[in-house]
């Protein structure tokens, strides 16, 4: 499976960077979630679990290059900067399958040349197709519960 299962970030947060959304609850302080100890580990900013989206493309991302058991069949995905296409190297997809191993073996390491200059590599896990990103948007994880009065139509 692959270490990110759930890519959150927070609604404020001005970076791409995703974090795995168990993981950052469960290692928050065991304290009210209305303090400021709750921080970003990318940014360092306040996220209340009020404040945390699930990255919607981040998360197609992931369940695209995995296989059927959820397990990750490479270690990143290039990115294109202007259409927001992404693939994966064939030569790292595979680099994991040729010894005859399970096609999530851990422990490979990425061969991705950053040479790409409208390209980024991101951490995830591919067959090895180009994709278009659906339209997705980020998921509010607390729901519409919010009140209404905070909001103008």
């Amino acid at each position: 499976m692959c270490p990110m299962s759930m890519p959150a970030r927070g609604k404020n947060c001005t970076h791409m960077q995703c974090f795995d959304l168990e993981m950052f609850i469960g290692t928050q302080p065991r304290m009210s979630a209305f303090n400021n100890r709750w921080k970003c580990g990318v940014c360092s900013r306040v996220v209340r679990p009020e404040d945390l989206v699930v990255d919607g493309f981040v998360l197609d991302v992931i369940k695209a290059t995995a296989d059927a058991s959820g397990r990750p069949t490479c270690d990143s995905v290039h990115l294109d900067k202007r259409t927001l296409d992404w693939s994966v190297d064939p030569s790292d997809y595979a680099s994991g399958s040729d010894d005859g191993d399970s096609e999530g073996e851990e422990g490979r390491t990425s061969t991705k040349k950053e040479e790409e200059d409208d390209s980024t590599t991101a951490p995830a896990d591919s067959h090895g197709s180009s994709h278009r990103p659906r339209e997705t948007a980020m998921v509010d994880l607390m729901g519409s519960s919010s009140s209404s009065e905070d909001e103008t139509p």
